[in-house]
C-alpha cells in the first residue's frame, strides 16, 4: 500500500488528485450498463471518437503553446508558474474524463469493447479495454505538457522520458485495480460458487475486497519499486548515517531505494509497504542533491512518523469505509430517486435514451459519495496525518529546523507557492508556522497526537455504527426501496401493456422473493392465463406451491400438476429439480430422485445443490422401501 509523499514536485503531487480522477474513470466505466443496441452505427462511433481524441490534442497542444509563450514573455513568471502548470494538467485531465465520459455514453465505447473477444469474458480483459483510451488521453496531455514542463524546471529529460514516467507513476494507482480483476476471474474460472458469492453479496463483496486490499498492501510495493524504476542507495557515510538513525529509532524496512522517475528531477521522499519485508524508503536523487545530510535525516524521520502512527493501515481503513457505507448509501438514494415519477416514465418509455439517463443516475450518485467521501473526509484525515508526521521528525530529531528547511528548499526550488492551499496536505507555508508554533510551545506536539486518536476513534465508532445499520435494520431499508422501484416500474408497464405475460410474471417475482405469496400467486396467475404454456411461470407458481411455509398456499397436488406440465414443455435443470421437490411433497420419491438424476446429468452450474437435493430425494426413497420390507417381514410373521 503506497503512504503519502510528503515532499513533492507538481508532477507527483498530481497524483493524489489522478487517484480520484482514476477511480472516477474507472466507476463511470464499471457502473454503466450499455443498451442492447448502439445509438449509432459503429463506424460512426469509431470516426468521431478519433475526431474528438484529435480535436482534444489539438486544443492542449495550442493551450500549452501558448502557455509557453508567456512564461518566454515575461522570465519573471518561471520562478512562479509551477501552481499554474499543474492547474494546466489539471484542467485537461477534467476534460479527459468528460471527453471520455461522452465516449461512454454518447459514442458507444463499452458496448464497441463487448464485441472484442474475451472482454465479455474476462472481467480483467474488459477493464483493460476501459482504461486503455482513457490512458491514451493522458499520454496526449502529458506530451503537449512537456514543453511546458521543460521551460519551467529546465530538465535535461527527454520526452520519451516524461511521458514513460508519467506512465510509470500513474500505472501505480490502475495495476492494482486489474490485478483484483485477474484475481475475480481466476475465481470465476477455478470456482464459480465463490465468484457469484462475491458479486451477489455486499458483505461478502467487502470481505474479499478487504482482504485483496490487504494482500497488496503487503506484496505490491516490491512490485512498485520495480515499475518505478528503483534501485538502492548506493553504500556510503550517508547510507550508513541513515541506517544507523533507522536502527536507533526502531524503524524496521527491507531497503533504501532511490527514486529515479523522471530522471530522477523529481524532489520527493516517501514510504511504501506494511510489511518489514516489502516495505521500502524511497528518496529522490534530487532531494539528495537539495538537502543536506540533516535534513535528510529528517525527511526520514518523517517517513517513520507515518508508519510508527499507523496511517498506512488507518487509509486502507477509510478506503474499507468507503466500500462500506458507500454501497448501502448510494444504492438507497439511487432507488428512491429512480422511484419518482419523471424517472419512472422515463424507464418505461421504450425510448433509446432511456438506459442512457438511467445509468448517468446510477453512476452520478456513487461518484458524487465517492468525491465528497475522498475529497473532505480523506483529505481531513490526510492533512492531520501529514502535520502529525512532522511533529514525528521534530520530535525524533530534537528539532524542527530540518523540516522547517527542508521545506523552504523545496518550495522555492520547485517554484511552488508557498501559500498554496492542498486538500490531501496542508500547504508549505501552513506546515512551516505550525512547526515555528510548536517549537515555541511544545505543548502544542500533545495536543495535536490527542486530536489525531480522537478523529480516528470517533471515524471508527461512525464506521461501525453506520456499518451495522446498513447492513441490519436499513437493508430492510434498501430492501423496500428495491422492491417499491421494480414495483412501480412494473406495475407502469403493466397499465400500458396489460396483455403482456413478461410483466405480471416478473411482478410475481417482486412478491415472491418479498415473501407476499398471495400476490405472487395472483400474478403468476394472470401471466398463464395470457400465456398458459409458459414453462417459467409454471416453474415458479409450482416451486410457490411446493415450497410455501404457510398452510394455506401450500398445495402439493397443484405443484405437481403444474411442475409436471413445465417439465413436459422444457426440462431444464431447474424445472426438473421444481418437478423433484413437488414429487417430493407429495410422497413420490422414486419420481423425485428420477427428476433430479436427469438434471444432474445435463451438468448444471449450481451442481452441489442438484447433488444434495438429489441425495435428499434418495434417503426419504431408501427409508420407504427399508418400511415396506420392514411391514412385508410383520406380515409374513403374522401369516405364519
Amino acid at each position: 500500500m503506497l503512504s503519502s509523499f510528503y515532499f513533492y514536485k507538481t508532477e507527483l503531487a498530481a497524483m493524489y488528485t489522478n487517484i480520484l480522477y482514476f477511480i472516477t474513470v474507472l466507476l463511470i466505466f464499471s457502473l454503466y450498463n450499455p443498451p442492447g443496441q448502439a445509438i449509432f452505427p459503429w463506424y460512426e462511433d469509431a470516426v468521431s471518437m478519433a475526431v474528438l481524441g484529435f480535436l482534444f490534442y489539438f486544443y492542449n497542444r495550442k493551450r500549452c503553446a501558448a502557455f509557453v509563450r508567456t512564461c518566454e514573455h515575461d522570465s519573471s513568471r518561471i520562478t512562479t508558474s509551477a501552481t499554474t502548470h499543474a492547474q494546466l494538467i489539471h484542467r485537461s485531465t477534467i476534460l479527459a474524463i468528460i471527453l471520455y465520459t461522452a465516449w461512454i455514453y454518447v459514442f458507444d465505447l463499452k458496448l464497441l469493447i463487448m464485441q472484442i473477444p474475451l472482454s465479455t469474458a474476462s472481467t480483467f480483459v474488459s477493464n483493460l479495454l476501459g482504461i486503455a483510451p482513457f490512458f491514451c488521453l493522458l499520454i496526449m496531455v502529458w506530451y503537449c505538457s512537456f514543453p511546458s514542463y521543460r521551460q519551467l524546471y529546465h530538465p535535461g529529460i527527454s520526452l520519451r522520458s516524461y511521458v514513460l514516467s508519467h506512465i510509470q507513476l500513474n500505472s501505480a494507482i490502475v495495476i492494482p485495480w486489474l490485478l483484483v480483476s485477474l484475481v475475480l476471474d481466476v475465481m470465476n474460472f477455478l470456482s464459480a460458487d465463490i465468484y457469484t458469492a462475491v458479486d451477489r453479496y455486499p458483505l461478502a463483496g467487502i470481505a474479499f475486497i478487504a482482504a485483496l486490499l490487504v494482500l497488496t498492501g503487503i506484496y505490491f510495493p516490491y512490485v512498485m519499486i520495480k515499475l518505478w524504476g528503483c534501485v538502492p542507495l548506493p553504500d556510503g557515510a550517508l547510507r550508513r548515517r541513515l541506517e544507523d538513525f533507522c536502527r536507533k529509532s526502531g524503524f524496521t524496512y527491507s531497503d533504501i531505494m532511490v527514486w529515479n522517475l523522471f530522471d530522477g528531477r523529481l524532489i520527493t521522499a516517501g514510504v511504501v509497504g506494511f510489511a518489514k519485508k516489502f516495505r521500502y524508503v524511497l528518496i529522490s536523487p534530487a532531494l539528495l542533491r537539495m538537502l543536506d545530510d540533516d535534513e535528510i535525516e529528517s525527511v526520514i524521520a518523517h517517513e517513520i512518523g507515518h508508519v510508527k502512527n499507523h496511517h498506512m493501515i488507518y487509509y486502507v481503513v477509510f478506503l474499507i469505509g468507503y466500500l462500506s457505507l458507500g454501497y448501502g448509501v448510494s444504492e438507497f438514494i439511487s432507488y428512491e430517486l429512480l422511484s419518482r415519477d419523471f424517472f419512472i416514465n422515463v424507464i418505461v418509455s421504450g425510448e433509446e435514451y432511456a438506459n442512457t439517463i438511467i445509468s448517468i443516475v446510477l453512476t452520478a450518485l456513487p461518484l458524487i459519495f465517492f468525491l465528497i467521501y475522498f475529497r473532505f473526509i480523506f483529505g481531513f484525515f490526510s492533512r492531520n496525518f501529514e502535520r502529525q508526521s512532522d511533529l514525528h521528525a521534530l520530535k525524533l530529531t530534537g528539532s524542527g529546523a530540518g523540516i522547517i528547511t527542508s521545506l523552504g528548499k523545496i518550495a522555492r526550488l520547485s517554484s511552488q507557492n508557498a501559500n498554496d492551499p492542498n486538500w490531501h496536505h496542508f500547504g508549505i507555508g501552513e506546515r512551516i508556522r505550525f512547526m515555528e508554533s510548536c517549537l515555541k510551545n511544545p505543548a502544542l506536539i500533545q495536543k495535536h497526537d490527542a486530536r489525531v486518536s480522537v478523529m480516528v476513534s470517533i471515524y471508527v465508532a461512525i464506521l461501525i455504527v453506520l456499518s451495522l445499520l446498513s447492513y441490519g435494520q436499513n437493508s430492510e431499508t434498501l430492501s423496500r426501496s428495491r422492491v417499491s422501484f421494480m414495483e412501480k416500474v412494473l406495475e407502469k408497464q403493466i397499465e400500458k401493456h396489460p396483455e403482456n405475460p413478461l410483466y405480471h410474471f416478473a411482478l410475481g417475482n417482486v412478491y415472491y422473493e418479498q415473501g407476499e405469496l398471495k400476490k405472487a400467486e395472483r400474478f403468476y396467475k394472470t401471466a398463464l392465463y395470457f400465456k398458459p404454456d409458459d414453462p417459467e411461470v409454471l416453474n415458479n407458481l409450482a416451486w410457490l406451491y411446493a415450497t410455501a411455509k404457510q398452510d394455506n398456499m401450500r398445495k402439493p397436488v397443484e405443484a405437481l400438476v403444474l411442475a409436471r406440465e413445465a417439465a413436459r414443455i422444457d426440462p431444464r435443470p431447474h424445472i426438473l429439480d421444481t418437478l423433484g421437490e413437488s414429487c417430493f411433497i407429495n410422497g413420490l420419491y422414486k419420481e423425485a430422485v428420477a427428476a433430479l438424476e436427469q438434471a444432474v446429468a445435463k451438468n448444471p452450474d449450481n451442481v452441489a445443490y442438484y447433488k444434495g437435493q438429489l441425495e435428499k430425494f434418495k434417503t426419504y426413497l431408501k427409508k420407504e422401501r427399508d418400511n415396506d420390507t420392514l411391514q412385508d417381514e410383520e406380515s409374513e410373521k403374522i401369516a405364519i
